[in-house]
C-alpha cells in the first residue's frame, strides 16, 4: 500500500487493473492492491471457518436497516467519516450473529443474540431507566428517577431514549424496532409506549441509552427487558473485577 499527494488530482477514487485508489480525509491518495476474487485455502476447514465468519458479519449487517431510526440518534461518538451503521457493526459484528452449518441440509443457519446487542455506545453514563412490560395490555412503561450522580459524565439535560425490538422469523427482515423518546436525565417520571400490533412478544427486547443535549456524546445501551439473568449478572461482575 502506498500514500502520496497528487498535483493533478484533488481526489481520486477509481480502480485501474489490480490497483485501487482512494482519498483519505486529509487529502492523501492511497494506492492498494485488490484482494483476490477467489482466495485459495490450505484446508476445507479454514475455508468453512471463513465462510461462516463472513455469513455472521452479513447477518449482523441485516440489523442496521430495521434499527435505522435508533441509529440516527445513538452512536454519537464516531470516528471521522464513520456512519452510525458502521459504528453499530463495529460494536456488534463479532457477537450479535453467529453462523453454523445445518448437518442435514448443509445450509448456513444464522443465530442472533439480541440480549447482548448494543444499540448505542459512548462515554456518557448509562441511562438510569427501568421498564415494565405488560404483555396482556401490550404496554411498555419506562420509568426514571431523575438521578444524576455528581462527578460522572452525566448531565441533567441529557436526553434519554428507549429502543424496543422484536425478532422476526424471516431471513430478509430478521427484526423490527421502535425508538421511544423519554425524558431528560434529571427529570423523574414515566413514559408509556404501546407494543406494535403483530409483534412477536415472546421474542421482544427493550433497551435504554442517553445522548447529550448537544448531540456530541452518547452512552452504552442497557438491556432492560428481559431483565439480566443471574448468570449474566455474575459474568458482568467478574469482568468488572478483572
Amino acid at each position: 500500500m502506498g500514500k502520496g499527494r497528487s498535483a493533478l488530482f484533488w481526489e481520486l477514487r477509481q480502480s485501474i487493473g489490480q490497483h485501487k485508489f482512494t482519498t483519505s480525509w486529509d487529502g492523501e491518495i492511497i494506492s492498494s492492491m485488490k484482494g483476490k476474487k477467489n482466495p485459495v485455502y490450505k484446508s476445507k476447514d479454514k475455508k468453512e471457518a471463513r465462510d461462516l465468519r463472513i455469513a455472521g458479519y452479513g447477518g449482523c449487517g441485516k440489523l442496521t436497516r430495521p434499527l435505522l431510526e435508533t441509529l440516527r440518534v445513538s452512536f454519537r461518538e464516531r470516528k471521522r467519516f464513520q456512519t452510525a451503521m458502521n459504528a453499530f457493526m463495529q460494536a456488534n459484528v463479532k457477537t450479535v450473529c453467529t453462523a453454523s452449518r445445518d448437518p442435514v441440509t448443509k445450509n448456513i443457519v444464522l443465530t442472533y443474540d439480541f440480549g447482548g446487542m448494543r444499540v448505542s455506545d459512548g462515554s456518557l453514563d448509562e441511562a438510569d431507566v427501568t421498564a415494565t412490560v405488560d404483555l396482556e395490555t401490550n404496554k411498555v412503561m419506562f420509568s426514571q428517577e431523575g438521578t444524576v450522580i455528581p462527578g460522572g459524565l452525566a448531565r441533567e439535560d441529557d436526553l434519554l431514549y428507549g429502543c424496543m425490538c422484536t425478532a422476526v422469523e424471516d431471513e430478509k427482515k430478521v427484526m423490527k424496532s421502535l425508538l421511544v423518546p423519554l425524558r431528560e436525565r434529571g427529570e423523574s417520571g414515566s413514559t408509556s409506549s404501546a407494543i406494535p400490533a403483530g409483534w412477536n412478544k415472546a421474542a421482544m427486547f427493550v433497551y435504554a441509552f442517553a445522548v447529550s443535549a448537544d448531540g456530541k456524546y452518547s452512552s452504552p445501551s442497557t438491556r432492560l427487558y428481559p431483565p439480566p439473568t443471574a448468570e449474566e449478572i455474575a459474568l458482568a461482575e467478574a469482568v468488572e473485577a478483572f
